[in-house]
């Protein structure tokens, strides 16, 4: 998934940055390095906070915190994760931000091509559950109810810090704009003379090819998540980099989903959640209002396209 229509635009200037393990590309009308370096310095505020690669991180505390004691939260993470617990009830834990220990096993198995120990996934199992994850909106506190529970915000702190960045670019008068964060874009007003950010996401043809198809879009977030080409081999099986916490291991078929929303936190999450659970997809169009392609292979080696009921309009 890409966006184009600012790269072939003079009045746009765009700047690229390294953030979150991946790189950050945001490009808007009247921009400049003062707006960008503001930008940088938020992406690094948020991810202070969300990070589970940095041990001195606010997620780490709270990782390390035992349960059943509140845990006082900033307004940056408190934000995140009243977010993230929305999503999962509405996702019937599709999305769940307490996968910490099945997605720190994950790496490990990727890293060492070897299957996580049953042990290990019990345990993961154990300290996983998204309702036993309490927040206190009125105190800004949250309490974990499990011990040992990880709490691991790779699914949403993108698509969340894509759409901070935004709205500070807003404010600083900078409305045509958009922010890139891996597979997540945050797309504002769209730029002079065009009727939107044109971007480009992935389906299938009339011979069952992927190809590229163009959309316009304004005010909106747009996410992929899962590769139908990213996968690892162990044990002579292939697994996806994205967890099913039912399992403990990465998700088994070849799955790529695309969701539009209105906001990049939202279509960060729902994308991963889809990839779980592609039999939510219309509920989500009823209740979270998205769209959504989801390209997918079957038993027999071919990809089959599901899109939204509302995808074409």
């Amino acid at each position: 998934m890409t966006s184009s229509s600012a790269s072939e635009d003079e009045s746009i200037k765009e700047y690229a940055f390294p953030l979150m393990g991946t790189r950050f590309l945001v490009r808007g009308e009247g921009l400049d390095e003062e707006d960008v370096r503001a930008a940088v310095e938020l992406g690094k505020k948020i991810n202070s906070a969300c990070s589970d690669y940095d041990a001195t991180s606010e997620l780490m505390k709270l990782n390390h915190w035992p349960e059943n004691q509140p845990f006082i939260l900033s307004p940056i993470l408190k934000d995140v994760l009243a977010e993230a617990l929305t999503i999962s009830k509405l996702t019937e834990g599709a999305y769940d931000p307490t996968v910490g220990w099945h997605t720190w096993n994950w790496r490990k198995s990727r890293r060492d091509h070897t299957l996580p120990k049953l042990e290990a996934i019990a345990k993961a199992k154990a300290a996983t559950g998204w309702n036993q994850l309490v927040l206190n909106s009125e105190e800004s506190t949250i309490t974990k109810l499990l011990p040992n529970m990880r709490i691991d915000l790779g699914g949403i702190a993108k698509g969340y810090t894509a759409d901070s960045i935004l709205s500070l670019l807003q404010q600083r008068g900078i409305k045509k704009a958009s922010v890139a964060a891996g597979g997540d874009l945050c797309l504002g007003k769209a730029p002079s003379g065009k009727e939107g950010w044109a971007v480009s996401l992935k389906t299938l043809d009339a011979e069952n090819k992927l190809v590229p198809q163009q959309l316009l879009l304004v005010d909106k977030g747009i996410s992929t998540s899962g590769d139908i080409h990213q996968w690892i081999e162990i044990e002579g099986k292939r697994y996806s980099h994205i967890v099913d916490a039912a399992t403990g291991l990465g998700l088994e078929r070849r799955i790529s989903a695309t969701v539009i929303a209105d906001k990049t936190t939202w279509s960060d999450a729902l994308a991963t959640a889809l990839c779980v659970r592609p039999d939510i997809m219309e509920k989500l169009v009823k209740e979270a209002g998205i769209k959504a392609w989801i390209v997918l292979e079957d038993e027999n080696g071919q990809n089959q396209l599901i899109k939204s009921s509302n995808a074409d309009n």
